[in-house]
């Protein structure tokens, strides 16, 4: 009724063609429209006229072909008046069949573009239905070229079609071709050689179980591939009535296929919800892999950390990040990797688990430049201490916390040596501690006092001499003064330092007290008088 406009509809449209059908002219949409109802409307004429009612102008030759087509012209051909035959009000004298016959004759005759079929064939007698059924395929090829492409059937109609044992797989992959129906269940279609087809199709319903019925016959093709990245529905597998096996294969083929879109792959294996404490598949994307990673479908194991350390180097860390108590609970001194460790360094995961990883490590790592918290830089100050970075600790001295400073200290008294050699990057508060400390001998002061004297001012010198109990070096700055210093080896090195830094002129030994030095001073320098006074 909506279809030829007997009503408007009040909500919604009907298209034929892309074009809303209230924009069509009457006329028009009725000479492009036929409709076989169940119960086939005859006049009180004869058989001829009531073929011809669907063309008005057919030629003869036209009318005897339909109703060839329609199995009804040897019928005819029977009757004592052939076509002449008046087959009374309601065509009364003729069976049920033979009314049907001459509604598929009408068809035939008119070759509308749309045809309506209301259960047209459900009145056929048997041997009428039997002979359509023999010459089914001749039926279809007309049916297709009148359908112009289009065929609407009730689901049911559809399936029959589909499962017809006469019909070619030829008339049927065209009818697939022509079908706009939704196949709700495909395991209704007993051929499964046409599953693909009905999904490329795109008139199979989406659904876990038509997934699940197409992966069990024909497995994670093509067709099968592009419908479920068609699916536009959340897709939860643990609702199915499917055996653990069944849908194991089915998550073990998803899990391997990189052409299914990241969305459903990640819902289907989720909802399938397996894992792997063992993994050995290589060649997956590098996006799967992040999926099967965040879903924890790989396990942190010990088996699978080596696989994916040599097939998927690139995600490894990644791996590791999202397991990572795993991780630091299953690592022992086999697994352990020092690259993995200096990583896992920089992540902000708590300290005690930074540590734990530390235990295995005896290599040793640098805490320059890095943001490692002081407990981790003290513990790698503690276990695996590289003296590379020596130079920037005793220059940096000031920036570290107390423990780590204390630290630094002892590593200082340990190669005071070297810092005496090259004071000048050594911070100047890491000395003073070195010059004030108890646990640095009295040589090593004095040696590391005259390392630093060409950089220190008068006042600074000033200060550290009593330190170093050396008060009577003061009296060098006291021009009233004549400082004697006993000969040995310390005051030797002492005014020698003196004398390089240009705070002394010279020292010698003195001749007016025996076994000492004495020092001469810089004679102040003498300003020339003018010319006009010489």
């Amino acid at each position: 009724n909506l279809i030829f406009k007997f009503y408007t509809p009040q909500h919604g449209s009907i298209y034929i063609d892309n074009k809303d059908i209230s924009n069509y002219n009457t006329n028009s949409l009725y000479s492009n429209l036929t409709y076989v109802p169940q119960e086939t409307i005859l006049l009180h004429s004869t058989i001829y006229n009531n073929i011809k009612i669907a063309k008005p102008d057919a030629t003869d030759e036209e009318i005897y072909n339909a109703a060839k087509k329609a199995e009804l012209h040897n019928f005819i051909e029977s009757l004592e008046y052939k076509y002449d035959t008046i087959v009374g009000e309601r065509g009364i004298k003729l069976s049920g069949g033979q009314r049907q016959r001459i509604a598929l004759a009408r068809i035939f005759l008119r070759d509308s573009k749309i045809v309506i079929f209301d259960e047209a064939t459900s009145s056929l007698d048997n041997n009428t239905e039997f002979k359509i059924q023999k010459n089914i395929n001749k039926y279809f090829d007309v049916i297709l070229k009148i359908s112009n492409g289009t065929i609407c059937d009730e689901e049911n109609v559809a399936v029959a079609v589909l499962n017809n044992a006469n019909l070619t797989t030829e008339h049927k992959q065209s009818y697939i071709s022509a079908l706009r129906t939704t196949i709700t269940s495909i395991k209704e279609i007993a051929d499964s050689s046409l599953w693909s087809s009905l999904l490329d199709a795109d008139i199979v319903q989406y659904s876990e179980c038509n997934i699940m019925d197409c992966f069990n016959a024909v497995k994670l093709n093509e067709s099968v591939i592009s419908y479920i990245n068609r699916c536009d529905v959340d897709l939860d597998f643990s609702k199915t009535e499917y055996d653990k096996d069944a849908k194991e294969k089915l998550f073990d083929s998803v899990v391997i296929c990189n052409d299914i879109d990241n969305s459903n792959y990640r819902q289907i294996l989720v909802s399938l919800n397996f894992s792997y404490d063992t993994f050995d598949i290589a060649e997956i994307s590098d996006d799967k892999i992040t999926i099967l990673i965040d879903t924890n479908i790989i396990r942190m194991t010990a088996d699978n950390l080596k696989f994916m350390r040599e097939n998927y180097p690139n995600q490894t860390f990644y791996y590791i990040r999202n397991s990572i108590e795993k991780y630091i609970d299953i690592v022992d001194e086999t697994l352990f990797s020092q690259e993995e460790l200096l990583e896992i360094l920089t992540w902000d995961i708590s300290d005690k688990l930074k540590i734990r990883l530390l235990e295995l490590s005896d290599g040793e790592i640098s805490i320059i430049g890095k943001n490692y918290s002081p407990a981790v830089c003290l513990h790698i100050l503690n276990n695996n201490f590289a003296k590379s970075d020596l130079p920037d600790l005793f220059s940096s001295f000031e920036q570290w916390d107390n423990f780590i400073q204390a630290k630094i200290f002892d590593y200082a008294i340990r190669h005071i040596a070297s810092i005496i050699d090259d004071p000048n990057s050594v911070s100047q508060k890491l000395i003073n501690n070195l010059l004030h400390s108890e646990r640095v001998n009295r040589d090593e002061k004095i040696d590391l006092f005259i390392a630093i004297i060409p950089v220190l001012c008068e006042d600074s010198i000033k200060g550290i001499l009593p330190l170093l109990n050396l008060t009577d070096y003061l009296k060098i700055f006291d021009t009233r003064s004549r400082p004697k210093f006993e000969i040995n080896d310390e005051n030797e090195k002492l005014l020698v330092a003196f004398k390089k830094a240009g705070m002394i002129d010279n020292y010698k030994e003195s001749s007016e007290k025996e076994g000492y030095y004495k020092i001469t001073r810089h004679k102040p320098a003498v300003k020339a008088l003018p010319q006009e006074l010489l």
